[in-house]
């Protein structure tokens, strides 16, 4: 898994560091030589020889670069081209349910004439990113405080009083953990879509 890796560190930074592999089933004094105790195992060096930092297990790409930055190491002198990133903003959203399942729907697009011929063709509502933004953030889970549509989720009710959502079956539980309350969860079943309720009763 590594091998591509640093493959890629020894052409896109050469002249920043110098990566060198050692296969130490081929060569098995080098395991002794540098204490390896576990495969893989990363150690970096400074220019002296010096042993700087060791890893031990598996350690991505980006590890590695954090890694040499945290020490100090200018990478951007390695002419290593960062990747190009254009963020792309909507420009209309429409909002619809499905009729079938009444699950919600929607559909973001660059232009204003996209989003008009969709609507005309599937139907839907134009919502502005503030509205879109409060209508996908109103139903949160009352566990891992996910956004979740209550199509999809399961209702939690607090010793009868309090209602809240569980984004799924565990943190509809998890709800119970944390109040130290009994709770009565009412859900769909997810391949029969009949309601379940599940009660301490």
């Amino acid at each position: 898994m590594m091998a591509p890796i640093l493959e890629e560190l020894k052409e896109q930074y050469k002249g920043t560091f110098e990566v060198v592999f050692i296969d130490v089933w081929k060569n098995p004094g080098a395991g002794a030589q540098y204490g390896i105790k576990l495969i893989p195992t990363q150690i970096f060096y400074d220019a002296t020889g010096k042993e700087l930092f060791r890893h031990e297990g598996f350690f991505s790409k980006e590890d590695i670069l954090a890694k040499w930055k945290e020490l100090g190491v200018d990478l951007s002198a390695s002419g290593a081209a960062a990747p190009a990133f254009e963020q792309l903003t909507a420009a209309a959203f429409l909002s619809g349910e499905e009729e079938a399942t009444g699950r919600s729907w929607v559909k973001a697009f660059t232009g204003r004439d996209a989003a008009v011929a969709e609507r005309a063709a599937s139907g839907g509502s134009f919502l502005a990113l503030d509205s879109l933004a409060q209508k996908e953030m109103s139903h949160r889970c009352g566990f891992c405080d996910r956004a979740c549509y209550p199509q999809d989720a399961a209702e939690v009710i607090v010793e009868g009083a309090m209602h809240t959502w569980g984004c799924c079956s565990h943190c509809a539980l998890g709800v119970a953990a944390r109040t130290g309350n009994d709770i009565e969860v009412r859900e769909k079943d997810r391949l029969t879509k009949q309601p379940v309720v599940c009660s301490p009763k």
